[in-house]
C-alpha cells in the first residue's frame, strides 16, 4: 500500500502564561525547530508533507492587540498559524482584519447567546473586504476548542506536541475497491502504525486525527459514494458518513494518538465531488446540516447568498445539532453579496465555488 500525503504537520506550542515579546519569540522558535525535525523524520521514512503549521493557545483578550505584529514578526512566512480563539465579545473587527490579511487562522468562541446572535453580522463585515478571509475564520458551535491539526478551530490545550492530519480519501477509495470494509480498517491501523514508529525520535507527544478530508480531487464524496452507491443529494449519502465514522471510531477508541476529531470532513469548496453535485444546483445548505448529524465538523466552506437573517437562523440550526450531539462542531460560512444560487465565484485556492441556497 503507498503512503498517504500528510496534508499538514502542526506543533502545538507550549502552555502560554506571558504573552510578552521575549517569551513568544522563544515559544515560537521551539516550535519551529520541532517542526523541522518531526517533517525532517517523515520525509527519510518516505512521506511527502503539505502543509506545515503552529497551533496557540487561547491568549487572553489583554493579548489581543499585540498579536497580529508579535506573530508576524516570528513566524516564518510558509508557517500556518491558528492564534488559539478569539472571544467573540472581545473581538475588535480592526485586530480580527489585521490578523486575517496576514493570513492567520482565527477560532472564534461565544460565550453566550448574544454572541451567537453576532456572528452573521461579523461573518459579512469579514466577507464584505474579502470573501476568501471568511475560510479562515470557524465558529465553535460549543463554545469550547479542539486540539487538532485541523484549522481553523485549532487550539494548543495539552503543552507541547505534534499533530498529524492525513490527505487520504483516493488511497482509501482503492484499498475499498479491493479488500471492502475490513481492508480500511487494516489500512489505517497500519497507517498508524507506521507513523508512530516514523516519529519515535520525536521525544515529545504525538498526535494523528485520522479524520478523512479532502482536497479536490481527493474527493471523500466520492469515497462515500464509492462505498454506498449514493451520490450527495441522494439517499444512503449520510449513512455511508456514518460507515466511515465508525470504522474511524473503532480504529482510534483507546488508542493514546489520536486526538481532534477523528470523523469524516465535508467541505464543500475544498471537495470535487461535492463542486460537481453543486453546480448543477442539486444540494441545499441545510444538506450540510443533515450531514452533520453524523458528521462531527459541521457545515464547512459552504458559500451562501447575503441574506444576514438567514445566515443567523441558520447558525442557530447548527448550533442545536451540536447541543443535541453534545460535540465540538465547528462552522465555516462565506455570505456573498450581490450573487444568487447557482452563481459561481473565485475563492482563490479553492477555485471557482457555487452559491447555494439556504
Amino acid at each position: 500500500m503507498r503512503k498517504p500525503v500528510i496534508r499538514s504537520v502542526t506543533v502545538f506550542t507550549r502552555r502560554i502564561d506571558d504573552w510578552g515579546r521575549g517569551f513568544i519569540k522563544h515559544v515560537i522558535e521551539e516550535a519551529e525547530d520541532l517542526l523541522v525535525k518531526s517533517i525532517d523524520e517523515l520525509k527519510e521514512r518516505g512521506y511527502s508533507v503539505w502543509t506545515k503549521r503552529i497551533s496557540f493557545p487561547q491568549p487572553p483578550p489583554s493579548a489581543y492587540e499585540h498579536l497580529p505584529s508579535l506573530l508576524t514578526e516570528f513566524v516564518s512566512g510558509d508557517i500556518m498559524v491558528s492564534i488559539g480563539g478569539l472571544l467573540i465579545e472581545r473581538i475588535q473587527v480592526k485586530i480580527l482584519m489585521e490578523l486575517l490579511e496576514k493570513g492567520f487562522y482565527v477560532p472564534l468562541i461565544p460565550r453566550n447567546e448574544t454572541d451567537f446572535l453576532n456572528v452573521a453580522e461579523l461573518l459579512h463585515v469579514v466577507a464584505n473586504i474579502n470573501p476568501i478571509y471568511c475560510s479562515q475564520i470557524a465558529l465553535s458551535l460549543t463554545r469550547a476548542t479542539i486540539e487538532t491539526p485541523y484549522f481553523p478551530l485549532s487550539t494548543s490545550i495539552n503543552g507541547l506536541g505534534v499533530g498529524i492530519a492525513l490527505l487520504y480519501p483516493n488511497l482509501l477509495r482503492d484499498v475499498y475497491s479491493k479488500r471492502g470494509l475490513r481492508g480500511l480498517r487494516k489500512a489505517i491501523r497500519a497507517i498508524e502504525t507506521d507513523l508512530i514508529d516514523a516519529l519515535s525520535q520525536i521525544k515529545t507527544r504525538i498526535g494523528i486525527d485520522f479524520s478523512i478530508s479532502p482536497w479536490m480531487e481527493e474527493s471523500v464524496a466520492n469515497l462515500v459514494t464509492a462505498i454506498t452507491g449514493a451520490l450527495p443529494n441522494e439517499p444512503g449519502f449520510i449513512n455511508g458518513i456514518a460507515i466511515l465514522n465508525n470504522i474511524l471510531r473503532e480504529v482510534t477508541s483507546g488508542k493514546p494518538h489520536a486526538i481532534g476529531y477523528n470523523e469524516v470532513m465535508l467541505p464543500l469548496a475544498e471537495d470535487d465531488g461535492l463542486k460537481e453535485i453543486s453546480f448543477k444546483n442539486n444540494i441545499k445548505a441545510r444538506d450540510f446540516l443533515l450531514f452533520s448529524s453524523v458528521c462531527i465538523t459541521g457545515p464547512d466552506m459552504i458559500v451562501v447568498p447575503w441574506d444576514k437573517n438567514k445566515l443567523t437562523r441558520y447558525i442557530l440550526d447548527a448550533r442545536s445539532i451540536a447541543i443535541v450531539k453534545r460535540k465540538i462542531m465547528g462552522l465555516r460560512v462565506i455570505p456573498v453579496e450581490d450573487k444568487e444560487p447557482g452563481d459561481i465565484i473565485d475563492l482563490g485556492k479553492f477555485g471557482k465555488v457555487p452559491v447555494i441556497p439556504y
